[in-house]
């Protein structure tokens, strides 16, 4: 009986030797910079180093780590010479940047790490050997430091080592303190927001925002030295199977939703670049119920009714395009929040005892109401019904057969509505508020006549598709298969239409339905993959008959350009931006800033304060130069190259 143990017991250390073994020879797997980074949106470029996210998706990889420490001697590498702008007298850059590399060599991944402490704004990292025979390169560089904002640049290709790498820095200071509600309970997952404020009122920028702990705590990183508005939104925590998730230094996450049994709570402030300025704690008050059902005008339940309760004669600071709050004359907070009904039409919103508010129904069972919104003024707390009209059944039908996947284009007075698509029974349950409407039904080379149609008397409508258009194919000539892209006409009586077309690899070309005549046709970037969304625009003139049209476009793809510029607080300044193309030729457009999901645009050549401004239009592929003015803080100019499929920022610091 021992014999036989003994045998076993060998076989199994000799195992564990040989498994101790193989750990110790290839060491642990380090995941690359392109697999470990959580981040989704990489593919911004400063104007001194490009920056893009091209994710390697090979099934397998073979990885061979390259160790800095044991890397061969300068003279058969190179080095990368970092150089950070923008950094504050009386906050010292102290932590080591670090650059991860890696390559293609044959079979196999190369691995390079590099690490340099910055000796005043200048850093030194070096380079792996092996940077002129391997391909599919990828490089990222980290900067982290507890005085500025943390910083990572991606490229794919890796960085030029034969030019200067320039990386504008933001210095912050950080702020501490703790949330609790009335009962001196912590609430994790609450949002702490720093606003901008002018003339000692907030307005609606935001600077800085972090979530608290699970023990209520939060550190803010905002601009030093600036006047801040603080507010604490109780939000919803992101749990799952009864487990909440939390982020990086304990911070737990939130679904985005605020919670309708607290309110909002503010302080103000002014930071120091420092160990760190501790606040006192933010109470938030409980909240009074806004209660109520939404039913159609037959009385049966709407569910999956969106209800936006939009506070009155207050200061609003937005923190995302559905959380904001309102600053009331006397001082208190209260939410913009919104609330879906369920199955039984009910809903609960959180609200400010006494405050008047205005309830607006924005959304009906994933259709937006056509006419005007249902909306009521209520003071919280209160219990109420709201009513959104009725339903009219309308019916696409082609040859006396239900059309599915038929677009329904809705007119009402006020202009157009909407275009909704009709389900696989050709049958939609349209939710309606306004009287008069007109229908008209399209599908492919298909179209109904308009139909008239008075909601007052009539339920049911039924489109006939029965005219027929004249198909236009479009196809892209390049290397770089084209997926989406927006058309627009003119006809030469003075109509216009669009049409934006989605594909994939499988499908043929795109296809557009017309009437006979004279058309200016234009091809443009739209939403969806990269090969559509940087596709400089095109245009042809075209005749179209009875007869198919095909349509042969060339694929050109450009860049975009975008401007951060900021003052000493971290607001963003407004000013004059004129682009120039290395010919010499004037490009200057319009820029746009993202307004809580708004987009708001300026004149020619103008920057709004609010935001990163974007430039409207997609420039070639090229260096531009950029003349900036911004009044009594001075003008300067910018060099920055363009790249196709990339985004190209420039960062300029204002006194």
């Amino acid at each position: 009986m021992h014999a036989p143990n003994r045998r076993a017991l060998t076989w199994i250390g000799i195992t564990l030797m040989g498994i101790t073994i193989a750990f110790l020879a290839f060491g642990e797997r380090r995941v690359p910079p392109s697999e470990s980074d959580t981040e989704t949106s990489p593919m911004v470029r400063p104007a001194e180093a490009a920056v893009t996210d091209v994710r390697d998706e090979s099934p397998s990889r073979t990885v061979v780590v390259s160790d800095p420490r044991l890397a061969p001697s300068s003279s058969t590498s190179s080095a990368l010479t970092v150089r950070l702008r923008g950094l504050h007298p009386d906050a010292p850059f102290t932590t080591p940047i670090a650059l991860f590399w890696e390559g293609l060599e044959v079979d196999q991944w190369l691995e390079h790490e590099a690490v340099a402490r910055p000796s005043a704004d200048t850093a030194t990292l070096q380079l792996p050997t092996w940077i002129t025979t391997t391909t599919q390169q990828k490089a990222r560089l980290e900067l982290r430091d507890p005085n500025y904002r943390r910083i990572e640049l991606r490229r794919d290709g890796g960085f030029d080592p034969t030019k200067e790498l320039v990386v504008d820095v933001q210095v912050i200071a950080r702020i501490l303190g703790r949330v609790l509600d009335v009962r001196g309970a912590p609430v994790p997952a609450t949002r702490v927001c720093a606003f901008a404020m002018l003339g000692g009122q907030p307005i609606d920028t935001l600077l800085a925002r972090c979530n608290t702990r699970d023990d209520g705590s939060f550190t803010l990183q905002a601009p030093p030295a600036v006047a801040l508005f603080l507010v604490a939104l109780p939000m919803e925590p992101y749990s799952m199977s009864g487990k909440r998730f939390t982020g990086e230094d304990g911070v737990s996450f939130d679904r985005g939703e605020l919670r309708t049994d607290l309110l909002p709570a503010s302080a103000r402030t002014t930071d120091e670049i420092d160990s760190g300025t501790r606040i006192p704690d933010l109470v938030l008050p409980d909240a009074a119920r806004i209660e109520g059902l939404v039913r159609w005008g037959n009385g049966t339940p709407v569910a999956t009714a969106r209800v936006d309760a939009l506070p009155q004669d207050g200061i609003t600071l937005g923190v995302d395009p559905l959380v904001a709050v309102q600053v009331l004359p006397s001082g208190a907070i209260a939410p913009l929040a919104f609330a879906t009904t369920g199955h039984d039409g009910a809903f609960v919103l959180p609200g400010l005892a006494g405050a008047n508010t205005t309830l607006a129904v924005r959304h009906v069972e994933g259709t937006p109401p056509i006419g005007d919104r249902r909306q009521t003024t209520v003071v919280p707390p209160q219990r109420l019904e709201l009513v959104v009209g009725d339903r009219l059944d309308v019916c696409v039908v082609h040859s006396g057969e239900p059309a599915p996947n038929a677009l329904l284009e809705i007119e009402a007075p006020i202009g157009t509505i909407a275009q909704v698509s009709t389900p696989r029974s050709g049958r939609l349950l349209l939710p309606v508020a306004a009287q008069n409407l007109r229908l008209r039904a399209s599908r492919n080379a298909l179209r109904s006549p308009w139909v008239e149609v008075d909601t007052r008397v009539q339920r049911e409508v039924v489109l006939e598709l029965g005219e027929t258009l004249c198909e236009v194919r479009i196809e892209f000539d390049g290397s770089d298969s084209v997926r989406n892209s927006q058309f627009t006409w003119t006809r030469a009586d003075g109509r216009v239409g669009s049409a934006r077309k989605v594909r994939d690899d499988r499908e043929g070309a795109f296809a557009v339905h017309l009437e006979e005549g004279h058309y200016r046709f234009r091809a443009a970037h739209a939403a969806g993959e990269r090969n559509g969304t940087f596709l400089l625009p095109v245009e042809r003139t075209i005749d179209v008959g009875r007869e198919p049209v095909s349509l042969t476009l060339p694929a050109v793809f450009g860049g975009r350009l975008r401007i951060v510029a900021t003052d000493a607080r971290g607001l963003h300044a407004a000013g004059s931006c004129r682009v120039f193309g290395d010919d010499g030729i004037e490009r200057t457009g319009r820029f746009a800033v993202d307004d809580r999901g708004a987009r708001r645009t300026g004149t020619d050549a103008e920057i709004l304060a609010g935001g990163p401004n974007e430039f409207e239009d997609l420039l070639p592929g090229g260096e531009y130069r950029l003349e900036f003015d911004f009044g009594r803080r001075g003008a300067w100019q910018r060099t920055v190259t363009v790249e196709p499929f990339e985004v190209a920022e420039v960062v300029v610091r204002l006194p």
